[in-house]
């Protein structure tokens, strides 16, 4: 059975995608608290906003053995403002938290050589919503991932995914729909780029 980490488990999209996921993976879920009604069997205790706890759940992944096939960022963050309530530090935050922690975590995945080579990284478009912090989030990250990935070994896939539903069932049902077609795909040697609803 494959095995898969989704950042960002413990609530909203991310815990959705990790529920969607368990039938079929071994799901490792990483997020700041424990969720409520789901079962995970393999739990990790996360903010990735402290590197010792990011170095501590790297340490717990490899004492597991755990061979990732895959990764997916879900994390989410506080609560999105707009721009008449932004501040300096909402907008720092929108590309620290959602962009800039998972990908140093794919760093450390592969540093402790827990994520597989050939496996894929699934980024959740940032830009599902109304707000101004979550749309500069979904704005910076595709750039930023694409020269980041550069540096990670070639045969290591990425791939983003965005809901065409707006509404929360239905953006449910297209990420577990999108994740699930590119977690079942075969391994290639080119890099994938995924775009979902758009």
């Amino acid at each position: 059975m494959n095995s898969v980490l989704v950042l960002g488990a413990s609530s909203g999209y991310g815990k959705a995608i990790a529920q969607d996921l368990m039938s079929d993976f071994e799901v490792f879920g990483l997020s700041r608290s424990m969720p409520q009604m789901l079962d995970i069997e393999h739990w990790l205790d996360c903010d990735l906003e402290e590197p010792q706890q990011v170095l501590l759940a790297m340490q717990q992944l490899h004492a597991k053995e755990a061979k990732l096939s895959a990764a997916v960022s879900a994390v989410g963050g506080r609560a999105n403002v707009g721009w008449d309530q932004m501040t300096y530090y909402d907008l720092l935050y929108a590309g620290a938290k959602r962009v800039f922690s998972p990908l140093m975590l794919v760093k450390y995945l592969l540093d402790f050589g827990v994520l597989k080579w050939d496996g894929v990284v699934v980024f959740l478009d940032c830009r599902i919503g109304e707000g101004l912090t979550q749309a500069v989030g979904g704005t910076i990250m595709r750039p930023v991932v694409e020269e980041m990935s550069k540096h990670w070994p070639s045969s290591l896939r990425r791939a983003y995914v965005t809901p065409a539903s707006r509404d929360k069932m239905g953006a449910e049902k297209d990420l577990n729909e999108q994740v699930r077609r590119i977690l079942n795909e075969e391994s290639t040697n080119e890099n994938m780029v995924s775009d979902g609803g758009e």
